[in-house]
């Protein structure tokens, strides 16, 4: 019996490392202000290659690989080679809301994700998603039509 539970161990065990290099790596790239960090190498590394010009919130997304996926600042949405999408402007968000922006991946469907932003003053008009399919503008992603600043009604 103890043979039998430590194969089991022993095989369970054998993929985690797998579970930690592939299953972890979606938020391996950090984007704020004008600059980032990189953690993808053993050692983090800056990013100087920011498009972006914010002071305070903002959010980034990495593929299962920890390759750069896009960026916002909740005004703007740019992608993996630092150029604001087709229809990435405009965002709800605000420069200076502390969490102007989070993204979310849309479950059921790897290729999008959902942008929630929040505006920084009075009045507050609540929260509202954008929704960015990494399949569009040649697989850079772009927002797709008639998903963008949609009111999230529950909120209401």
């Amino acid at each position: 019996m103890k043979a039998i539970i430590l194969g089991i161990f022993t095989f369970v065990a054998s993929f985690l490392p797998l579970a930690v290099v592939y299953g972890q790596a979606q938020n391996n790239n950090w984007y704020f202000g004008t600059a980032g960090i990189d953690f993808n190498g053993p050692s983090p590394v800056a990013i100087t290659t920011s498009a972006m010009s914010t002071y305070e919130g903002c959010s980034t997304v990495s593929d299962k690989f920890g390759n750069l996926l896009f960026y916002t600042d909740g005004v703007s949405v740019f992608n993996r080679e630092n150029d604001v999408m087709p229809s990435g402007t405009g965002l709800f968000g605000d420069y200076s809301s502390s969490n102007s922006a989070v993204i979310v991946p849309k479950p059921g469907d790897p290729n999008k994700y959902y942008i929630f932003t929040t505006e920084c003053y009075y009045p507050l008009t609540g929260l509202h998603y954008t929704l960015v399919d990494m399949c569009l503008d040649g697989g850079l992603g772009d927002v797709v039509a008639g998903e963008k600043n949609v009111f999230n009604r529950a909120n209401s």
